[in-house]
């Protein structure tokens, strides 16, 4: 990982979170310490911000102050930078309410589409309604996390439900769900593609071996893409 684009105030740490879970990895309990998302004095959000003209793209979460998440979002779109956000959890998501136009993708789950919908999803034709708002209000693709459901994709031009995985994407599966997706951002144009590459990596992480070979990453996400085609053939 490259590091050098890493900003430190002195006298803090970096945030930590700890989450406990039961035999079936459900989140059983979760303690965070976040203090320093809280601390961006004016000179380190200009500091983040010289750094955007060099950068390929944007990706932003909810952990951030809202001014500071306004600031990188306006000059992300000033740059005409591809921006993809992850709203982080249900309670965070409120943040981005206002804030999502003009954003490139959108990696959500189905509790994070509710609350920016602003509506319950109890069905996939719900599930696709609230998706398409978000895309019809100016978001270009929308990649929701619907647990066995499995995915929902969708642009103003392209939709599609896809399977769900083996493996729950959950927590730092999630993560890694949309840096795969981002990876694929200069690799893949479809969604089953790109979401192929975030169900390959979450699959990853989900095995925690702390290792993540490309060839592995890329054998993972064409057997991804050949399982969708199949179902696709078959319907």
């Amino acid at each position: 990982m490259a590091t050098h684009g890493m900003l430190r105030i002195a006298g803090k740490s970096t945030g930590r979170y700890l989450a406990i879970r039961d035999r079936d990895g459900e989140l059983y309990t979760a303690v965070a310490d976040m203090e320093l998302n809280e601390e961006w004095p004016a000179e380190i959000v200009q500091q983040g911000l010289k750094r955007l003209p060099q950068a390929a793209g944007l990706f932003l979460d909810a952990n951030l102050p809202v001014e500071v998440m306004r600031a990188f979002l306006a000059e992300a779109r000033r740059l005409d930078k591809k921006i993809i956000v992850d709203p982080v959890s249900v309670k965070k998501a409120e943040k981005w309410k206002g804030l999502l136009e003009g954003v490139h993708i959108l990696v959500a789950s189905i509790d994070e589409l509710e609350v920016l919908g602003g509506q319950s999803l109890h069905s996939y034709n719900d599930v696709e309604v609230c998706a398409k708002k978000l895309v019809a209000e100016g978001i270009h693709q929308v990649m929701v996390i619907c647990g066995e459901a499995g995915l929902w994709l969708c642009t103003a031009h392209e939709e599609k439900w896809l399977a769900a995985p083996t493996m729950p994407i959950r927590e730092s599966a999630g993560d890694a769900f949309a840096a795969g997706i981002i990876y694929a951002q200069n690799k893949a144009l479809s969604l089953a593609e790109q979401a192929a590459f975030g169900v390959a990596l979450a699959e990853m992480r989900t095995k925690g071996n702390g290792r993540y070979d490309i060839d592995v990453l890329l054998a993972r996400k064409d057997y991804y893409a050949a399982k969708e085609r199949q179902i696709l053939d078959r319907e």
